[in-house]
């Protein structure tokens, strides 16, 4: 019989079974935590905005942005962007379980279940437009790590990777430092030797340093933006203040004082969680002699003091920062693989079995409960579009009834309640745990004044809206002070050419 290439086979049989099954369980989770997303069209601000480019890229340092955009939609495409980026989650779920050398399936499926559920893909997910290019960016990270770690040269790679990463979004580096110190770890849990493993983490260290300090230099050229510490991005703060928020800011999602979208059933299971692993590493600690050999013991130490440190890097990294977002501190997710780690180094005897099954249930109920949050935000960022439209639409129909207003004539919806709560947010609907889960949009952020033109023109075809400086010389005339607020008899008026509803103050 004469034998036939095929490329998908041969690649197959190279690989794991860790592998595949780190893929699919990551698309599998992915499809079923994002599908509302995927098959609706729920925008934010920014979302409206940039509903067809990348916003800014030199501004905020990712000058790499405009580079890799292009590969994906254009377009703020749920469908497109949105089936993208959980293709490359998976990828980079099969890389950290190569890079991690996990053996279990088990192991393996929950790696990449967690890893596409946690909160920050949900934040990824709500700014759409760039919803392909993160997850790119995430995965170069990823990369640098495993040709690093594959390849005696491969750390040349390695440094391109994440300073083109940090290019597109600074904050994957910490993912990648994480990754780093987990590697360590394995080697320290299997009896690797501890000057081999001291030497491979001295040379993690420079990657990251070079890496970084390359960024930082590189970026001076550009003025970056003071927004939310982008600016300071690069000055590396060790001081005590900067290092005792990065420890604080892990404990606190974990243990203490979470963000708004944690239930306490769940900050309970991160807690069992925590709870198990120091069970798992006191039980090896004791099995194991070579951990009680002092540079081991060291090693040991150090690696788990530092890896709080490198998931809470951000702040390191731009110490202005105060209260990193979702999507900033993804590297967090790396923290739930100490687990599974410790459960891959366990003998299947009775205990062994019991301790595996009570480390696999806390993780999947971890998975669970971000499956559950994500269904829950996107329908509460489904109603407040709903809610804003159907707002708008009643706004327009009273200028149409109240004034000789016709399509294409100037019009300005003018007046922001901000930061007051819109009428339409009396029925809160749980919007006050999602108030920590950036970009879950609730209805004041649809309806501000600086995105009503983009909502009115993309959503509801308006044209004619007013300038910024339109709109600010209108809400400072004496006729619209002088205006009752809708829906009062009088709310429009024409001003100069311009159709006027007056919303607020």
């Amino acid at each position: 019989m004469e034998e036939k290439i095929d490329l998908l086979y041969e690649v197959r049989k190279k690989l794991p079974v860790t592998v595949p099954a780190a893929f699919f369980a990551a698309l599998f989770t992915g499809v079923v935590t994002h599908l509302y997303m995927l098959t609706n069209k729920l925008p934010n601000w920014d979302d409206l905005l940039y509903i067809d480019n990348y916003a800014v890229s030199d501004a905020f340092g990712r000058w790499f942005l405009p580079y890799v955009h292009p590969f994906f939609s254009e377009q703020s495409a749920p469908a497109l962007n949105g089936t993208a980026a959980l293709v490359l989650y998976a990828i980079t779920a099969c890389l950290i379980v190569l890079i991690l050398e996990v053996k279990t399936v088990t192991a393996a499926a929950l790696i990449g279940a967690l890893f596409v559920s946690f909160p920050a893909v949900v934040s990824n997910m709500m700014f759409m437009y760039i919803g392909a290019t993160l997850p790119l960016a995430l995965l170069m990270a990823v990369s640098a790590v495993y040709l690093t770690k594959r390849f005696r040269f491969g750390f040349i790679a390695g440094f391109l990777l994440l300073f083109l990463s940090m290019s597109i979004y600074q904050a994957y580096l910490t993912v990648a430092a994480c990754l780093l110190l987990l590697v360590l770890l394995g080697q320290i849990l299997a009896g690797e030797e501890a000057k081999t493993t001291l030497k491979q983490g001295i040379g993690a260290l420079v990657l990251l340093a070079v890496s970084a300090g390359v960024y930082a230099v590189y970026i001076q050229r550009y003025d970056i933006a003071a927004y939310d510490g982008l600016d300071q991005v690069g000055s590396f703060s060790l001081q005590p203040i900067t290092i005792a928020r990065a420890y604080h800011r892990v404990l606190q999602y974990f243990v203490t004082a979470p963000p708004s979208f944690v239930t306490p059933f769940f900050l309970n299971v991160y807690r069992a969680v925590i709870v198990v692993s120091a069970g798992l590493l006191l039980y090896l600690f004791i099995r194991r002699k070579h951990l009680r050999a002092p540079l081991q013991c060291f090693l040991l130490l150090l690696v788990l003091t530092l890896l709080p440190l490198a998931a809470g890097g951000i702040y390191i990294l731009s110490p202005e920062t105060q209260v990193g977002s979702p999507l900033v501190t993804y590297a967090y997710v790396t923290l739930l693989f100490v687990p599974l780690l410790l459960m891959e180094e366990l003998k299947p005897t009775k205990k062994g079995r019991v301790a595996a099954f009570l480390v696999t249930v806390l993780l999947f109920l971890a998975a669970y409960g971000n499956y559950r949050l994500a269904g829950e935000a996107y329908f509460r960022a489904s109603l407040s579009f709903e809610r804003i439209e159907n707002y708008y639409n009643r706004i327009i129909a009273r200028v149409e009834a109240d004034s000789d207003y016709h399509y294409g004539d100037k019009l300005c919806i003018a007046g922001d309640p901000w930061p007051d709560p819109n009428p339409l947010s009396a029925f809160n609907m749980k919007g006050n745990e999602f108030l920590d889960l950036e970009g879950i949009p609730l209805e004041n952020g649809l309806f501000t004044s600086s995105t009503r033109g983009a909502f009115l023109h993309t959503y509801l075809g308006i044209v004619g809206t007013v300038s910024d400086a339109e709109y600010w010389k209108i809400m400072e005339s004496e006729e619209f002070q002088e205006m009752p607020i809708f829906p009062d008899e009088g709310c429009v008026r024409k001003i100069g050419d311009t159709y006027v509803i007056k919303v607020e103050h």
